[in-house]
């Protein structure tokens, strides 16, 4: 396989380990959710994605040599604030429309960069356009 970086791949244990991490931030997206009945209606269930648009490792992403987890279906820019954390800005736009303030909005619709957690110090991550993230050495 060609390495375009000159650097040998992270290991598949460590690519799935961050595509699980993906999985678990954006599980209401990805498997639906209900919201309970309340004084404002019903029990409502948000269906979530079907298989064909779950997040995808992908070997050897764009013949780089390297790793990538890509999710074509998911939120818009959602890569980029996995790995470097942002604004969702689709929703702080719904929470203004909704009357909320601009800078309350923007605090309660912001998405830190992703926990590492042990995998700190081995992968370093990188946003490749807004549908998908690249794994790499740390």
């Amino acid at each position: 396989m060609r390495k375009l970086t000159g650097m040998e791949p992270v290991s598949r244990e460590h690519a799935e380990a961050v595509l699980a991490l993906c999985v678990k931030r954006y599980e209401c997206q990805i498997n639906g959710f209900t919201i309970p009945a309340d004084e404002h209606g019903p029990e409502t269930k948000i269906p979530g994605l079907g298989p064909d648009d779950h997040p995808k490792l992908v070997e050897n992403f764009r013949n780089s040599g390297h790793w990538a987890i890509v999710w074509e279906a998911g939120d818009f820019e959602w890569a980029y604030r996995f790995c470097m954390g942002d604004i969702n800005e689709e929703i702080a736009g719904l929470m203004v429309d909704e009357g909320v303030g601009k800078q309350e909005a923007g605090r309660a619709a912001y998405e830190p960069p992703v926990d590492l957690g042990a995998l700190l110090g081995k992968v370093h991550l990188e946003p490749y356009f807004t549908y998908a993230v690249g794994i790499y050495p740390a």
